[in-house]
């Protein structure tokens, strides 16, 4: 893929979140990410993972880069460059020593390490407002060992007010233990994101305008396990 051609603008959207449930306990841990380099949100299909990432960081006091992946952006041209369009809309003028590395195959580790650290040092020369970079659907990339050492690489070298939320289905294979061991990540999983029976009884009551009583809000729970969808 060139740099110069058409981007789906709805790749770099995120879901819509109007008429969505609320769920405070899960929005004030991962309002952290401000402070903290990384955060994944790793659960099955269903659990409300993009919908809980958009509402919270849509209500932080920073820049966000919302990425919906395929499988098509397992190809790294692809990726750094819908990265750079995602960037350009919060910092206009970022990317003209990365650009040209982009129209280029990236076959070498070397032309790679090169593109990277081009990234790496437009973000820091226009980086001005903290941004949260959300790539959404990750492991529908993350067998792609490119991408992989991409994302690594952007992890460990990305400046301070730059922070990355990783939604997906499965752990990423990322190496996660530098950043496990200074409490620098936010882990989000199913046994967190399942309802618990107060939101149950909130999404009957203050979306569906459906009127349930306790003993249904609790079987309710016991046949589903919090599962939402």
């Amino acid at each position: 893929m060139k740099a110069n051609q058409p981007i789906l603008q709805s790749k770099l959207t995120p879901p819509y979140t109007a008429r969505t449930l609320r769920r405070p306990r899960l929005e004030e841990k991962l309002k952290a990410i401000t402070y903290k380099k990384l955060a994944f949100i790793i659960a099955g299909a269903g659990y409300g993972k993009s919908t809980l990432v958009a509402q919270t960081v849509s209500g932080l006091d920073a820049d966000a880069i919302w990425y919906n992946l395929d499988q098509s952006d397992s190809d790294l041209t692809t990726f750094m460059t819908h990265l750079l369009v995602g960037l350009r809309k919060h910092m206009p003028d970022i990317g003209a020593g990365a650009r040209p590395k982009l129209t280029a195959p990236l076959i070498s580790g070397e032309s790679r390490r090169k593109l990277l650290v081009s990234f790496i040092s437009e973000m820091e020369k226009h980086l001005s407002n903290p941004i949260i970079l959300v790539l959404d659907d990750f492991y529908l990339i993350q067998e792609s060992q490119d991408i992989l050492q991409a994302v690594e690489f952007l992890l460990n070298q990305m400046p301070e007010r730059f922070h990355l939320v990783i939604i997906s289905r499965m752990e990423p294979g990322l190496k996660l233990s530098r950043y496990r061991a200074t409490t620098d990540i936010i882990e989000l999983g199913e046994e967190d994101l399942a309802f618990n029976c107060d939101e149950i009884n909130s999404l009957y009551q203050d979306l569906l305008d459906v009127r349930i009583n306790p003993s249904q809000t609790d079987a309710l729970y016991a046949k589903t396990g919090g599962w939402a969808a």
